[in-house]
């Protein structure tokens, strides 16, 4: 090296006397500043200490020139500047201490005790080139205190501590140096630190090559760092540092340690071949590696653990005998663009709380699993390519939870990606396809989260979610795998959302052995075999699906199968849109099964299910089929627009459906059939091109709120012994009949609305044995109920109104019973049966209608009990042409038309029945009109409460006729007839009027208080009445006249104020044990009356009160109850019980105000002269009257 001093200032020093000087201090002592000092061979003990700027240089052999130290340093830097060179210096604890100054050491050779070389102090900046530092007992150099400095072409080797330590600031450069073999650390650098280290070799030391810590931040450069038997680098304390393009190999244990928060840059360097880990990264290590190839380290070749957060780019893991990364105890760290492969153990392990960020990755080829995350591990994996891995490409377990985004796994040995033992996970945007084994497999209680991902073109099963396993699966395309798209089986719940799951090899999803799960917003379609399976007990939930265009059935449910289905679109399918079978048990909310080739849904071998909200339209065979045994529930469902069925329930099925619109199908809206038994609720059937429901071959059911309409023929159908329950449904405006129950169909009717049909709004025939309850047929363009042909029925509490023909007809044999209905207000007549029809009528208001109330006809003979027939536009009851029938306990009034009209032979029974306020007769007999009127009321109807003639014979018993507008009875024409037990009284006109040679028969009737005559025969009337009592007319008790010739027997014509009998000359009447006398009840104890009037006050004087006043009380209310009981009470007895009563009370009164004496006498006489002119004188009177006609007849 070129000296920067003059060299005409040189002085030698020599063991010789030749030398300028013996010693190197004196030479010193006595240079100039500037001076040269050459020193030639020799040993010499001193220490020497540079105070000026000199150049010592050694004049020979290195290791000739021997400086051995006295004191503590063998050169003691104390100026400025100063060159040393080729100098041996030993046998001191410093070999160099150089506190100040720029000193200038080259080629010096230096062993010390403590150190070989120490730089220390800001002002403290050596050179030093090319020299030995070794064997030292101590550090090879230390540079401290903000030391700084160059070392370059330095070896450094064999001291028993440091190589080099740098601390406190320092900040030396090191270049092309050769630090090994040490006992101790290669190069330590601590206290915060510097220095630069470029182009080095660091090998062979016992402990690390380098370490940095607390806090220092060298720079590394270009060096190898090797065959240490520790660690290659160790980095701790918060040490920083940056390595670039360093060879770190070889070493005992690590390649590169980082702990304690330390911060290193590793750059473009090669860590490998190391006997434990490449790096390892420890204690919240921290740390950038880029661009570094780390391979075949006998452990992992790279480890992050607690808590260590480092940063890995564009660096290759690769070739190692253990893992390629492992990441454990909350480990963190980003790799970013890093090349993993050919690991004999997985490329990266993610364990213990870790959580990595892996970016832009190729994790591939390993001999193992591509990422193992286990252990509650985390990691965040981006963009990252895994493939042709041994194992999954992916292994999560343990409950491991890593965020996997923009990934490709794929062409792997065997499964994708793997989540097993409660594994957790978010796989995102990811492609995995062309695996072995599944493309993903959850297992064991896993949970992931599978989001944007595709999973395709699989050798086996797409994704195989298994034993408890859950997980989330969102916006995922599924397509092309070999096998299932999808299997979930033994427990596994996942969710699946807006994934597409289509053109599988397979099931588009199968789910199995108790499998759970929710599907949601999913396209399932192209699948060679069905797009959902469900059997052995799982219970999916599938949510706003699109299933369609299937190859088979669009979902498959049994073995026990359940599963809820909600807003799905199943459409386009091969076989049936939805298949549940073997006591499958699904729930189907608001989906669309739509466009089949099959059927839309079919429920058989003993299925369940509950289809709600659902649209079922355009399949191709029926949209739903029931049958063998199956039990679905269908809710708010619209079943229409099929080719075939709406819904058809055959062979022993059941199903109950409720709300459900079925309309517009080519066939059937529902067949119910062979022994099957639903129950429909709260339905809409309409608009079909056939029947709303047809129910045959022994089928059952039960309708409930239903709506049927519209439909092109009967709106229910019940035939061959079928049995179905109808109740509360309406069945309206069909364009043929209402409900149709034939060939001994049955059934029940309830509290249903049929109205407005084109045909009858319920036609029974051929046996038809139906029950209709609280029904209303109404508004019909026909006949109300037409039962016919041997037709049965029992009809009850029914509104029968407003048909165009009449609101029951019954014909040909049939037998039906109809009770407490309501028939009014038709077009027609209300009832009408012909043709020997038959039937029951109980309890039933028939009134308004516009013909006959009641129509009989036809030798028909039904029977009518408790009915009210009233306000007919017509007759209220019409019975004609032979017709039959009886009637009990009935209301007929306020008819246009007689209440009741029997002819031409009609030989009707009315019993206990009330013909009351027609507006014309209350019974017209006429044509040869027959019947048996018994313990019947008529009253109050406008024209005669009974009209008999043309011969007609009817009899009448213990009826009551009174209070009529006109007559009574009025028998005429030839008419004939037997009254027996009857009371007629009250009518406006005569109670009885025969005539026109009438010859009817009257048997213990009473004919009393009329307004005109009791009795009046006239025009050749005859007739006989026999034990007869005639009282309390108004006029004439019994008017014979005009040649009439009747017989009496067993009378009693009793009359006030008017004669008892007139009976016009010409006439010839028989009368036998008749009895003609007063009405007044008291003239025959006249006398006791009196002599009590007498005795009374006598006996009250006496004290003897009590006995005769209750005597007399009692008289009196005995002889009001016997008239009310014979009813025989009337205005004239009622104003004689007061005035008996007031008459008893002044007798009392006076008594007690007079005690007895000549007043109270008088005063009982008076009463009694009082008593018998009022009872005596009309009786008088009536006598005298008689006496004018033929009274010598009288007995």
């Amino acid at each position: 090296m070129t000296s920067n001093f003059n060299s005409n200032k040189t002085v030698v020093v020599a063991k010789s006397d030749r030398a300028d000087y013996t010693t190197i201090a004196d030479a010193i002592k006595n240079a100039q500043p500037e001076t040269r000092i050459l020193v030639k061979p020799g040993i010499y003990r001193e220490s020497i200490v540079i105070d000026k700027s000199l150049e010592i240089l050694g004049d020979g052999k290195v290791s000739d020139i021997v400086i051995e130290g006295t004191n503590l340093n063998c050169i003691l830097m104390q100026t400025d500047y100063a060159i040393v060179r080729g100098l041996t210096l030993r046998e001191c604890s410093v070999g160099v201490c150089v506190p100040k100054g720029e000193l200038i050491l080259e080629d010096c050779d230096l062993t010390a005790y403590d150190c070989g070389i120490v730089i220390c102090g800001s002002k403290a900046n050596p050179i030093i080139h090319r020299c030995c530092i070794h064997d030292g007992q101590g550090n090879g150099i230390q540079i401290k205190d903000n030391g700084q400095g160059v070392i370059e072409d330095c070896d450094i080797y064999g001291n028993t501590y440091l190589g080099v330590q740098i601390t406190t600031g320092s900040n030396p450069m090191l270049r092309n140096c050769r630090i090994y073999d040490g006992k101790g650390t290669g190069i330590w650098i601590t206290d915060n630190g510097l220095g630069t280290l470029e182009d080095c070799d660091i090998y062979g030391n016992t402990y690390p090559g380098v370490s940095i810590d607390t806090g220092s931040n060298p720079i590394i450069r270009n060096c190898r760092i090797y065959d240490g038997k520790s660690f290659g680098i160790w980095i701790t304390d918060n040490g920083l540092g940056t390595l670039e393009d360093c060879d770190i190999y070889g070493n005992t244990s690590l390649g590169v340690g980082i702990t304690t928060g330390s911060n290193p840059i590793i750059r473009s360097c090669r860590i490998y071949d190391s006997k434990s880990f490449g790096i390892w990264i420890t204690d919240n290590g921290l740390g950038t590696l880029e661009d570094c190839d780390i391979y075949g380290n006998t452990d992992p070749g790279v480890q992050i653990t607690t808590g260590s957060n480092p940063t890995l780019r564009n660096c290759r893991i690769y070739d190692g005998k253990g893992y390629g990364i492992w990441i454990k105890d909350n480990g963190l760290g980003t790799l970013e663009d890093c090349d993993i492969y050919g690991n004999t153990d997985p490329g990266v392990q993610i364990t213990t709380g870790s959580n990595p960020t892996i970016r832009h990755c190729r994790i591939y080829d390993g001999k193992q699993t591509g990422i193992w995350i286990k252990d509650n591990g985390l990691g965040t994996l981006e963009d990252c390519d895994i493939y042709g891995n041994t194992y999954p490409g992916v292994f999560i377990d343990t409950g491991g939870n890593p965020m996997v985004r923009n990934c490709r796994i794929y062409d792997g040995k065997q499964t994708g990606i793997w989540i097993t033992d409660n594994g957790l996970g978010t796989l995102e945007d990811c492609d995995i396809y062309g695996n072995t084994a599944p493309g993903v497999c959850i297992g064991t209680g896993s949970n992931p989260t599978v989001r944007h991902c595709r999973i395709y073109d699989g050798k086996q099963t797409g994704i195989w979610i298994t034993d408890n396993g859950l997980g989330t699966l969102e916006d995922c395309d599924i397509y092309g795998n070999t096998d299932l798209g999808v299997q979930i089986t033994t427990g596994s719940n996942p969710t699946i959302r807006n994934c597409r799951i289509y053109d599988g090899k397979g099931t588009g999803i199968w789910i199995t052995d108790n499998g759970l799960g929710t599907i949601e917003d999913c396209d399932i379609y192209g699948n060679n075999y069905g797009g959902v399976d469900i059997d052995t007990g799982s219970n999916p939930m599938i949510r706003r699906c699109r299933i369609y265009d299937g190859k088979v059935n669009g979902i498959s449910i049994t073995h026990n199968g359940l599963g809820t289905l909600e807003d799905c679109d199943i459409y386009g399918n091969t076989d049936p849109g939805v298949y549940i079978n073997k006591a499958s048990n699904p729930t189907i909310h608001r989906c669309r099964i739509y466009d089949g080739k099959s059927f839309g849904i079919l429920i058989m071998d003993n299925g369940l299910g509950t289809l709600e909200d659902c649209d079922i339209y355009g399949n191709t065979d029926p949209g739903v089929q029931i049958t063998t045994g199956s039990n679905p529930t269908l809710r708010n469902c619209r079943i229409y627009d099929g080719k075939g069925y709406g819904i058809w329930i055959k062979d022993n099925g059941l199903g109950t459906l409720e709300d459900c619109d079925i309309y517009g199908n080519t066939d059937l809206g529902v067949q119910i059939t062979t022994g099957s038994n639903p129950t429909l609720r709260h339905c809409r059937i309409y608009d079909g091109k056939r029947s709303g429901i047809r129910i045959k071959d022994n089928g059952l059911g039960t309708l409930e709120d239903c709506d049927i309409y519209g439909n092109t023929a009967p709106g229910v159908f019940i035939g061959t012994g079928s049995n179905p329950t109808v109740r509360r449904c309406r069945i309206y405006d069909g364009k043929q009949t209402g409900i149709w129950i034939q060939d001994n169909g049955l059934g029940t009717l309830e509290d249903c609305d049929i109205y407005g049909n084109t045909a009858p709004g319920v036609f029974i025939d051929t046996g038809g044995n139906p029950m209709v309850r609280n029904c209303r047929i109404y508004d019909g363009k026909q006949t109300g109920i037409w039962i016919t042909d041997n037709g049965l029925g029992t009809l009850e509490d029914c509104d029968i109104y407003g048909n165009t023909a009449p609101g029951v007809c019954i014909g040909t044999g049939s037998n039906p019973i109809i009770r407490n209905c309501r028939i009014y207000d038709g077009k027609s007549f209300g009832i009408l049966i012909i043709d020997n029809g038959l039937g029951t009528l109980e309890d039933c208001d028939i009134y308004g209608n516009s013909y006959e109330e009641v129509g009989i006809t036809t030798g028909s003979n039904p029977t009518i009990r408790r009915c009210r027939i009233y306000d007919g536009k017509q007759n209220g009851i019409w019975i004609t042409d032979n017709g039959l029938g009886t009637l009990e306990d009935c209301d007929i009034y306020g008819n246009t038309d007689p209440g009741v009209q029997i002819t031409t032979g009609s030989h009707p029974t009315l019993r206990n029945c009330r013909i009351y306020d027609g507006k014309s007769f209350g019974i017209l007999i006429i044509d040869n009109g027959l019947g048996t009127l018994e313990d019947c009321d008529i009253y109050g109807n406008t024209y005669s409460g009974v009209y008999i003639n043309e011969a007609s014979h009817p009899t009448l018993r213990r009826c009551r006729i009174y209070d009529g507008k006109q007559t009574g009875i009025w028998i005429t024409d030839n008419g004939l007839g037997t009254l027996e037990d009857c009371d007629i009284y009250g009518n406006t006109y005569s109670g009885v009027y025969i005539n026109e040679a009438s010859h009817p028969t009257l048997r213990r009737c009473r004919i009393y208080d009329g307004k005109q005559t009791g009795i009046w025969i006239t025009d050749n009337g005859l007739g006989t009445l026999e034990d007869c009592k005639i009282y309390g007319n108004n006029s004439l008790g019994l008017e014979i006249n005009n040649n009439s010739n009747p017989t009496f027997r067993r009378c009693r014509i009793e009359n006030h104020p008017f004669p008892g009998i007139q009976i016009e000359e010409g006439c010839n009447p028989l009368f036998r044990r008749c009895i003609l006398r007063s009405n007044r009840p008291f003239y025959l104890g006249i006398a006791g009356i009196l002599s009590l009037s007498i005795a009374l006050p006598v006996a009250i004087a006496r004290g003897l009160v009590i006995t005769p006043t209750i005597a007399v009380a009692l008289a009196v209310i005995g002889f009001v109850f016997y008239k009310l009981r014979k009813n025989r009470f009337n205005k004239q007895y009622i104003i004689e019980i007061i005035s008996l009563t007031l008459v008893l009370g002044a007798n009392l009164g006076l008594t007690f105000l007079l005690s007895f004496n000549i007043y109270s006498c008088l005063a009982s006489l008076v009463t009694g002269l009082l008593w018998q002119s009022r009872l005596f004188k009309p009786l008088f009177k009536q006598s005298k009257l008689i006496s004018k006609y033929q009274i010598d007849r009288l007995p």
